[in-house]
């Protein structure tokens, strides 16, 4: 049996992120989100335990930049620990859910999809996606 560590559940999302590691714009993809952190899907990225990284997430028409820690990490995801709580990321990241799952009342899926171009400015947009 596996216990949950965590005092909030995870939502599923579906949001482009913009990573800055080391001088490098990383594109990633949450795939699911707390108050508290979030999962990341990367490609071919290698982050050591511990590093911090600032993170741009554009939702609802505005940018959050976020700063978290990596607690752990494989070479396509990585698990970010907040620095601080983002109750109102998660707030509106479940708003949007909601809004969507109430546009398609006969889907079950619960992730939220952003276009990159609401993200980010197009020079931050790459092809290779």
């Amino acid at each position: 049996m596996i216990l949950e560590k965590r005092y909030h559940k995870r939502m599923s999302v579906y949001m482009d992120v913009h990573i800055m590691h080391r001088g490098r714009h990383i594109q990633a993809t949450a795939d699911n989100i707390t108050p508290y952190g979030m999962f990341l899907s990367t490609n071919n990225l290698t982050v050591p335990k511990g590093m911090q990284l600032e993170l741009s997430i554009s939702i609802n028409d505005s940018i959050q930049q976020i700063t978290g820690l990596v607690v752990w990490s494989t070479p396509n995801s990585i698990g970010i620990i907040f620095t601080c709580p983002q109750h109102e990321l998660y707030t509106t990241a479940e708003s949007c859910a909601s809004l969507k799952n109430q546009a398609k009342p006969h889907t079950t899926d619960s992730s939220t999809i952003i276009p990159k171009h609401l993200l980010f400015p197009p020079e931050l947009h790459t092809s290779s996606r």
